[in-house]
């Protein structure tokens, strides 16, 4: 599978996406369905037409809010990929609404909102929190967006 393993190393004018021959692309995956970057749950290739290009039939799951999106891209021809990053970071504090956060180089980030998680990880964040545990979250981000996909107690 095509990757867009160009683009990590970036600075400020970093890409949010990067072309990818549709024909490459697998399911498990990921690719801009109607402009949202999806995690493709199924693909069909359709078998090309009197006059036409095979065609491939991709549905997925938005990678920040879940909701489905559908799209169809001939096979010759390019979509779009998101750059999507999936860092680890430790939890220093829980700060009101907002998580404080400090990665394997020391960086601090204090921007991750607690509003925005879903409602088990974040009973599960407090869980682990008011344990006095050391509690790793990961973080994936891409789009201009954030989301906690995981947390997990340090051991």
């Amino acid at each position: 599978m095509a990757l867009c393993n160009d683009f990590f190393g970036g600075d400020a004018d970093m890409s949010f996406t990067c072309p990818v021959k549709c024909s490459s692309l697998r399911k498990g995956g990921y690719a801009m369905l109607q402009g949202f970057p999806c995690k493709i749950m199924e693909l069909s290739k359709a078998q090309p037409g009197k006059h036409g290009h095979a065609k491939m039939h991709l549905i997925g799951l938005d990678v920040f809010t879940g909701r489905k999106h559908e799209d169809i891209c001939p096979t010759k021809e390019n979509i779009e990929v998101p750059v999507l990053k999936r860092t680890d970071y430790q939890l220093i504090n829980v700060d009101g609404d907002f998580l404080e956060l400090m990665d394997q180089a020391g960086r601090l980030r204090d921007d991750v909102r607690r509003l925005s998680l879903e409602k088990q990880l974040d009973k599960e964040i407090s869980q682990l929190w008011g344990k006095n545990q050391d509690v790793i979250i990961t973080l994936l981000e891409g789009m201009g967006q954030v989301k906690v996909i995981s947390a997990k107690a340090n051991i």
